[in-house]
């Protein structure tokens, strides 16, 4: 599975480049939860992000015994701008869909799952970085644990 690229909309300094960069964000935790493949999502996300920060730990954890997670992949329904006053830290309404998710040990034993979820909310904030966004902040946890 190759590593999400965003795509160059994702990278202007926009309303609309804001919210690309959001759905972007969850290209990289989709590929994150397929691969155990930090990176991107890492990359995406401001080092202050709690949710990024449970979301990089929860793959982190699962993979690094040599377990893995199945399913768990993230649809984007809509992201809407709720506040662009401050340029360099919208804030935008999210609308997904997950698929159920199971983390599984090495050996293929069930650990822990999160049941399917449809039509959830949370509100991401986003930083600019004077190249790129980042995600700063989330609310409305779409990683429950």
């Amino acid at each position: 599975m190759p590593a999400p690229s965003a795509i160059a909309i994702a990278r202007e300094h926009s309303q609309r480049g804001a919210a690309e960069y959001v759905r972007y964000w969850f290209q990289t935790l989709n590929y994150a939860t397929q691969t155990g493949d930090i990176s991107p999502l890492r990359q995406a996300s401001e080092p202050t992000c709690k949710a990024c920060d449970a979301a990089i730990t929860a793959v982190r954890d699962s993979y690094g015994d040599g377990g893995y997670m199945q399913g768990g992949t993230y649809t984007v329904r809509a992201v809407t701008s709720e506040e662009f006053g401050l340029d360099d830290q919208p804030m935008l309404s999210v609308s997904f869909d997950r698929t159920s998710r199971s983390g599984l040990g090495p050996d293929g034993q069930v650990r822990d799952s999160l049941p399917a979820a449809s039509f959830v909310s949370c509100q991401v904030t986003l930083a600019w970085t004077g190249q790129t966004w980042k995600v700063a902040t989330i609310v409305g946890d779409p990683l429950p644990s």
